[in-house]
């Protein structure tokens, strides 16, 4: 299991980032909140362990009422089925509060596993 090397988290006036890196994790996850609206940047492959972490990281969020949250893919080289059901559950929390997940950057692999599953379909996707 890897080790998180660094988390960075700075809140100030609206704005608040959260920066991890998981030793050994094939994913980097940039956070921004503005306003009531969350900006994500997700750089790598996502595999269940990488879900799991960004799922509690996002959930926290959508539980504290931050249900818009922006997601830009444009940087994944992969996602497993874990990754895609991960998105589903958090797409669904927010919705019932009102928000929901704006996806954004998908490319290759990841956009034709996101069109074969359908789940582009649950998502706004830019």
């Amino acid at each position: 299991m890897g080790q998180i090397i660094y988390i960075l988290h700075i809140v100030a006036e609206s704005y608040s980032l959260f920066i991890f890196e998981r030793k050994g994790s094939g994913m980097e996850m940039k956070v921004l909140l503005q306003e009531k609206e969350l900006f994500v940047t997700l750089v790598g492959s996502m595999y269940e362990k990488e879900a799991a972490e960004i799922k509690t990281v996002l959930n926290r969020y959508i539980e504290e009422g931050i249900v818009c949250q922006r997601l830009d893919f444009s940087a994944v080289d992969y996602i497993d089925s874990a990754g895609l059901g991960m998105l589903v559950t958090l797409q669904k929390r927010a919705a019932q509060r009102g928000g929901g997940l704006v996806i954004s950057g998908l490319t290759g692999l990841v956009k034709e596993l996101f069109v074969l599953t359908r789940v582009d379909r649950v998502f706004a996707v830019e």
